[in-house]
């Protein structure tokens, strides 16, 4: 299992994009995207700006196809900067046609965050974006990881830190209870606390989808209580499907859909000793997000 809502420049990816202008050819290209095929995406929006050298929300998706494609294929570091490089430029790109859009500016402030000595321009540039649209809870979010994130000298905050994450409460409850969640587990490794988290959602609502999701998850983190995860996982399929908000090429995968979910009763079943069902839950993952990079390595490893 891997923490999936991870820190900047580590994973870059997948969004509801801010879609301004439409063309057919953009719109063929971002079918791509959206069923995460990446290479055949990434060569379509080139076609696309070639034919539209203005459009913005090509420029846009064209960098969270690169990172999608980056992600999945985890290429050498040398290969990996250099894309970096590139989905900054695009980033920019998009900026410079539409210098009023929140979610652009966001994402490109957010590129601009390479390491230490970068934090203070990448933040003032969040600040910018959040003052175009302070109702974004990607903004609020990545505000919040890094004023956390950040020793004092470089503007670390924990006054500010806990403003943010109080915005994201309010936009998005269900992605800042999947922060904590995974902080429980990967962080500050507390499955008694994780378990409990999920206890409080259940004993509230025996139907909460996130509740039995939560329990699986830690399940499947702390290797205990793996038959009554399992069922949790499976019975969190059953429910409505938790759905993500934000919209940044920043996100990572959203942890709570159907794929990873699958992945993680992979993983269980394989705890379990159950080859057989583990390599099924984990290519019905593969086949519901052909980008599940986990789950596509798994069934690779398993002797069925």
């Amino acid at each position: 299992m891997r923490l999936l809502h991870l820190t900047v420049g580590t994973v870059l990816l997948l969004s509801l994009p801010a879609r301004v202008k439409a063309s057919p050819a953009f719109d063929a290209a971002y079918r791509l995207f959206e069923q995460h095929h990446f290479r055949e995406a990434e060569a379509a929006l080139h076609e696309v700006i070639r034919a539209e050298p203005s459009n913005a929300p090509a420029c846009h998706t064209l960098a969270r196809a690169m990172v999608g494609r980056l992600q999945f294929e985890k290429p050498a570091k040398e290969e990996n900067d250099a894309a970096a490089k590139d989905v900054a430029q695009w980033l920019a790109r998009a900026t410079e046609l539409e210098p009023t859009n929140a979610a652009y500016l966001r994402d490109f402030g957010m590129s601009q965050i390479t390491g230490a000595t970068t934090l203070k321009k990448g933040r003032k540039i969040l600040e910018q974006a959040l003052a175009l649209d302070p109702k974004d809870p990607d903004i609020h979010a990545f505000l919040a990881m890094i004023y956390d994130g950040a020793p004092w000298i470089l503007g670390g905050d924990m006054d500010k830190a806990a403003k943010h994450r109080n915005a994201l409460q309010e936009l998005d409850p269900t992605r800042l209870a999947i922060d904590e969640m995974n902080r429980l587990l990967w962080v500050d490794k507390n499955y008694p606390a994780a378990f409990s988290r999920s206890e409080v959602l259940l004993k509230k609502n025996p139907g909460s989808a996130l509740g039995h999701y939560f329990f699986g998850y830690a399940a499947c983190v702390a290797k205990t209580n793996l038959e009554r995860g399992l069922a949790s996982l499976k019975r969190a399929l059953e429910l409505p499907p938790l759905t993500p908000t934000g919209n940044s090429a920043y996100n990572g995968p959203f942890s709570a859909s159907p794929s990873y979910i699958w992945e993680k009763i992979g993983e269980i079943e394989g705890q379990l000793g159950h080859a057989e069902a583990s390599h099924a839950a984990y290519t019905t993952a593969v086949q519901l997000d052909p980008a599940n990079y986990w789950a596509a390595q798994a069934i690779g490893k398993i002797k069925s």
